[in-house]
């Protein structure tokens, strides 16, 4: 390849990555919404349903503004300032929203896995506003400099910087700390939950635990991936390549959050029925069977309800 002919082609296979993420997250609005009407759209007003609908539809605003921003074929005064408006509070900080709305929502799920353990609901929070801060300062400080531009290369007009923020890499890693510990968390109270389940003789599909973990880690594997790869680019290749993976990691992880949010309000219309299957297979008399519907039964209603 011409090396003089390499930042059009790392041009254009942002754009190609930017147009695929929104075909990917609309293509799954769509599969999803008559989930999305039939759990959400009568629900109870509350902190978790916010978030959901924030979730959903920031991050296809915030991805269709992004599409726009590197597809604009017009140079002009006002189009810079879009740019501008983009580069440098959109791109940012609506990465920054779209992120922290979802680890709210993932930290709402735990707490409810904890059994709302109030303790619990303060050291999250302060774990995620050091997140937030954290990341938010790195991403200011990297993009400070930085120079907007709407003609990055001759004849080519999107949205982009000239220089390559400084130790713009370094934001994922307060966010994958925040997800590991999460994540740890989780599998901790996963894992007593299934030996407890493996003594009473109760299969996994009873177990909503098991939907929880399940979704926890595909979330967490997604983030990892999509934000490790967001590190690399954004700390080695060049400039044109920045918004290659992070637009689909917006997407891959909006998608995710809405997944489990819908896994969850499917196990929780199920729960009935398999409680009570779980009761004629093995018994009232069962003292440890028992025992887990009590637990299954408080779990799913906990979850539920804040999920």
């Amino acid at each position: 390849m011409d090396l003089a002919l390499a930042p059009y082609f790392d041009l254009s296979a942002s754009r190609y990555s930017q147009v695929s993420a929104l075909a990917l997250i609309l293509w799954d609005y769509f599969v999803t919404l008559d989930q999305e009407i039939s759990y959400f759209w009568n629900a109870s007003l509350s902190w978790p349903t916010i978030l959901f609908f924030i979730n959903r539809y920031f991050t296809i605003a915030l991805i269709s503004t992004g599409t726009i921003a590197l597809v604009s074929q017009q140079v002009n005064e006002t189009v810079l300032l879009f740019c501008t408006i983009y580069v440098r509070y959109l791109f940012t900080g609506g990465g920054m929203i779209h992120i922290f709305v979802i680890q709210f929502i993932l930290a709402f799920r735990l707490w409810a896995m904890y059994g709302n353990a109030r303790y619990l609901l303060w050291v999250l929070g302060i774990l995620w506003i050091i997140t937030a801060i954290s990341a938010s300062a790195i991403v200011h400080l990297s993009f400070k400099h930085a120079t907007v531009t709407s003609e990055p290369l001759p004849g080519i007009r999107a949205c982009s910087v000239m220089n390559r923020p400084e130790k713009i890499w370094a934001y994922v890693i307060p966010i994958l700390v925040f997800e590991t510990t999460l994540f740890a968390m989780a599998s901790f109270k996963a894992i007593r939950y299934f030996i407890f389940a493996a003594k009473a003789n109760i299969p996994i599909k009873f177990q909503i635990i098991h939907v929880l973990f399940r979704d926890s880690l595909v979330y967490y594997f997604i983030i990892l991936a999509f934000y490790g790869a967001n590190a690399l680019l954004w700390g080695l290749a060049p400039v044109a390549l920045v918004n290659t993976v992070y637009c689909l990691s917006l997407a891959m992880t909006s998608i995710a959050a809405s997944r489990m949010a819908f896994n969850l309000k499917a196990q929780g219309q199920r729960r009935t029925l398999d409680i009570g299957t779980l009761k004629e297979q093995n018994g009232s008399h069962n003292k440890t069977v028992s025992a887990f519907v009590v637990l299954q039964e408080t779990m799913t209603d906990r979850t539920f309800v804040s999920v």
